[in-house]
């Protein structure tokens, strides 16, 4: 019988993204944290930001408005997020990051930081240099992606 599934383009390209994902994803379970990964995703993309419209942050996200409309909404009652006028547009609003959203911030990096040392505690030398080549290289592939994710940074 035929393999029905066909092999991805690249398979090279098919692991690193499945790996990365893995790893991602397992490392923000494991990191002790009470908000969603996507709130802490949408604070990290503000704090880069600096300011951004909710539609933005849901191009961003790869989600709709209305998903991230909640999430935000989250936020805001958490008053780790807040809205103010757009001075581009009066009609619109945008998002920042507020004192206690930076620091929720800087302390889920904190922990996340603890989280990855035990995780890399006990490896050999040689692996862990490989650990650091390869964030180099995810790093040089990073900055390989089309521009228009690093546009929103410019406004």
């Amino acid at each position: 019988m035929d393999n029905l599934v066909s092999p991805p383009p690249n398979p090279d390209a098919a692991r690193l993204m499945a790996a990365a994902s893995s790893f991602i994803r397992t490392a923000a379970r494991t990191t002790d944290h009470h908000l969603p990964t996507l709130a802490m995703s949408a604070m990290a993309h503000l704090e880069r930001l600096g300011k951004a419209r909710i539609g933005e942050l849901a191009r961003l996200e790869r989600i709709t408005q209305p998903a991230i409309t909640v999430a935000i909404r989250k936020l805001e009652a958490a008053e780790l997020v807040v809205r103010s006028s757009d001075p581009w547009d009066a009609r619109a609003c945008v998002l920042s990051l507020t004192p206690a959203g930076v620091a929720e911030l800087a302390a889920f990096r904190a922990r996340a930081d603890e989280t990855m040392s035990a995780a890399l505690e006990g490896l050999a030398e040689a692996d862990r240099q490989r650990l650091t080549d390869a964030a180099e290289l995810l790093e040089l592939l990073t900055d390989r992606f089309p521009a228009a994710y690093w546009e929103h940074s410019r406004r």
